[in-house]
């Protein structure tokens, strides 16, 4: 209990302090601060042994919809989660920034993915939880369980993008269909984390939060940034 009050102390204080920032960077801060608070809840709740109850009901629930198709397809989303394929494209969106001169766009990609390796080493360091048993004879990745290194990955790294690129399309359906299809990409990815039964449900949960923490804290950075540029320049 302590500890939720002093998670709310906190940041209620930051956000007393940067409430006056503006309407749509507040709005991103208090999307922001929620999304730390539901992260530091699942991950006490984690800890205490609470979410046993969830992640069973849900792997179970998942795994009644096996078939040798599903398994297969969920199999291919989970190597499009995966590092490898990530790093490769990653650093082909990178050169491709570039190349079409789009060099504010890169480095935000850039650091984007980056922190988000940072942030999945960290947060596995420090809560070391142990892997499932796998589905299917699946095998499991040497690292720690939570949180969802695919979860988190895939949502900073086709967040971002899908946002960079919508920022530069004018059309309202065409900003439709990137995020449907970014999002849709996040969710069967982590999807196929439980499917596999290599994470706990709790574990791509976890990984979203995170990851909505900090691409949308890259967001309203630059948001930020370029208000201030604006600023200067007129000023």
């Amino acid at each position: 209990m302590r500890r939720h009050f002093a998670i709310y102390s906190i940041f209620g204080a930051a956000w007393r302090v940067l409430r006056r920032v503006g309407g749509k960077l507040s709005r991103g801060f208090i999307v922001c601060l929620a999304g730390v608070i539901a992260f530091g809840l699942l991950a006490d709740e984690m800890g205490e042994g609470d979410m046993g109850r969830f992640d069973a009901f849900v792997r179970e629930g998942v795994n009644s919809f096996a078939t040798p198709l599903v398994t297969r397809v969920m199999i291919f989303f989970s190597f499009v989660g995966d590092w490898p394929f990530l790093t490769v494209l990653g650093i082909a969106i990178f050169a491709f920034f570039l190349y079409i001169k789009w060099k504010r766009e890169a480095v935000i990609f850039l650091i984007t993915n980056i922190g988000e390796l940072i942030l999945n080493f960290t947060l596995k360091g420090i809560y070391q939880r142990p892997r499932p048993e796998a589905f299917f004879g699946y095998e499991l990745p040497p690292s720690y369980s939570f949180p969802s290194g695919h979860a988190l990955g895939s949502f900073c790294f086709f967040g971002i993008l899908a946002w960079l690129i919508a920022a530069n399309v004018k059309s309202t359906m065409g900003k439709v269909e990137i995020y449907l299809t970014a999002a849709l990409l996040i969710v069967f990815i982590g999807l196929s984390r439980v499917y596999l039964g290599v994470h706990y449900p709790s574990d791509i949960v976890a990984g979203y939060l995170v990851a909505s923490v900090w691409t949308l804290t890259v967001i309203f950075a630059d948001r930020l940034l370029t208000k201030h540029r604006k600023t200067s320049q007129t000023g």
